[in-house]
């Protein structure tokens, strides 16, 4: 089966949401709050990098967040009272994720599963929920974290570099089908990468 590339907005859309998530962990690294499992050396970078060195970062080819789409709830018992900014930052975020990960599901599955690492069963169950249901499960616990859970090194090669050019072995990280899916591809240092 053949599948069209991305288009430029499909590209921009990932981009601006990579730099949106970027901005919510580098504002909870420097309130000392919960980097949705970013590794605490590259939470400690992050928390001093520029804007221009986000939106380096967020060219990165693939969703530097996971969406976890297993335990979806629809309750109104998450539409609890928010105490903090950083709390109403997470669930605008987390609106912002579904949504664009909703519509991507009903106009181009295959840019869901391959932008946002999104399952074929995820994408279905997805394109089943009412745009009305959406800010009620943006309010589920756990539903974003970072991309790469454990991958120290990818994160630090992501974070802690200065040239604006991706390097080769991130941009094949990022294109990889299973990249998401192997714990041991994902402790593997870069440099071992071919």
């Amino acid at each position: 089966m053949l599948y069209e590339p991305p288009d430029s907005a499909e590209l921009e859309e990932l981009q601006e949401l990579n730099l949106l998530f970027l901005m919510y962990l580098r504002a909870a690294a420097r309130a000392g709050g919960d980097c949705l499992g970013l590794p605490a050396r590259s939470a400690r970078t992050l928390r001093e990098l520029s804007s221009t060195a986000l939106e380096a970062v967020s060219v990165f080819p693939r969703s530097l967040f996971l969406l976890d789409l297993n335990n979806l709830t629809t309750t109104r018992e998450h539409l609890v009272l928010l105490r903090t900014a950083l709390d109403q930052s997470l669930q605008a975020l987390t609106l912002t994720v579904l949504h664009s990960a909703w519509n991507m599901s009903r106009q181009r599955d295959f840019q869901a599963r391959m932008f946002l690492r999104l399952s074929a069963i995820a994408t279905r169950r997805l394109r089943t929920v009412a745009l009305s249901e959406l800010p009620l499960l943006a309010g589920t616990p756990n539903l974003l974290s970072c991309a790469f859970p454990g991958a120290r090194s990818l994160w630090a090669t992501l974070i802690d570099r200065t040239e604006t050019e991706l390097p080769r072995a991130l941009k094949l990280i990022a294109l990889h089908p299973d990249a998401a899916g192997h714990p041991a591809r994902q402790a593997m240092p870069l440099h071992s990468l071919p």
